[in-house]
């Protein structure tokens, strides 16, 4: 999604997730992590209101990256201050600028490492730009039912015209037993030190598929209806309290910290 101002909107679902997540975690700032990163900053609403706010009386430098021009555009545009910037740059580029290898003290990711194509790149980046001892806490999909939906509506015919490659999601724990041990394993072939490696329940409903499906733009309006019944064609709906038929997904997503 490259849409800022939508992004925006609908983004409150994902960020609510994981404000308790993230509160744990700033309690154990101590006065020392003076430069912060924060990778997959997307429009920078959650970087500014969540990071920077809680942050600033203790950090001299706080940047928030992400691919996206436009949402950099915007970041920089609503939430940039003399602590706070934003810059263009790809978690998985062959080449990190000079300026940010081994220069953060703490390191942020939330909703972003899911649209890694690399996975080896990208955490090697995010070791070479932490300092020695530098923490990075990263929050991203691990598995849910929804992403094999995806995968079989995607790849249809009718649809596929519409779908970039660069929109296909690549979870490589998606279908595999214990994938938090997996992963400890993998990040520690990388070369960090995973201190908490978790997976969380992260319940979800319809409006979900909508929102914070990236690829719901890139369908001509006159199809998106039809679209997201095809969707719901893979899906089981369940009673609510009111007895009401919705769809609610058990959302598992990573919880990771790790120190260099």
């Amino acid at each position: 999604m490259n849409d800022p101002e939508l992004y925006e909107k609908v983004g409150n679902i994902l960020d609510d997730g994981v404000e308790a997540i993230l509160k744990k975690y700033l309690v154990s700032f101590n006065g020392s992590e003076r430069k912060i990163l924060d990778i997959g900053s997307g429009p920078g609403s959650f970087t500014y209101k969540s990071l920077y706010l809680n942050l600033e009386d203790k950090i001299d430098e706080m940047v928030g990256i992400d691919q996206s021009h436009n949402m950099v555009t915007h970041s920089n545009k609503y939430y940039a201050n003399n602590k706070l910037s934003f810059r263009q740059l790809n978690i998985e580029a062959n080449d990190i600028p000079a300026e940010f290898l081994g220069q953060f003290d703490y390191i942020f990711s939330f909703w972003a490492l899911h649209f890694v194509k690399d996975y080896v790149k990208a955490f090697s980046n995010i070791l070479k730009m932490m300092r020695p001892g530098g923490g990075a806490l990263l929050v991203y999909p691990a598995h849910c039912m929804l992403y094999d939906v995806y995968n079989t509506i995607w790849n249809k015919p009718c649809w596929a015209k519409f779908i970039s490659k660069e929109h296909l999601l690549n979870l490589p724990y998606q279908n595999c037993d214990r994938p938090e041990i997996r992963l400890k394993q993998f990040l520690k072939t990388i070369g960090l030190k995973p201190k908490v490696c978790e997976v969380r329940s992260f319940p979800v409903t319809l409006y979900f598929l909508v929102a914070c499906n990236p690829v719901f733009e890139s369908i001509p309006k006159n199809l998106q209806n039809e679209f997201v019944e095809d969707h719901l064609n893979e899906l089981t709906p369940h009673k609510d309290h009111s007895n009401q038929m919705e769809y609610l997904f058990d959302y598992k997503i990573f919880v990771t910290f790790c120190q260099k």
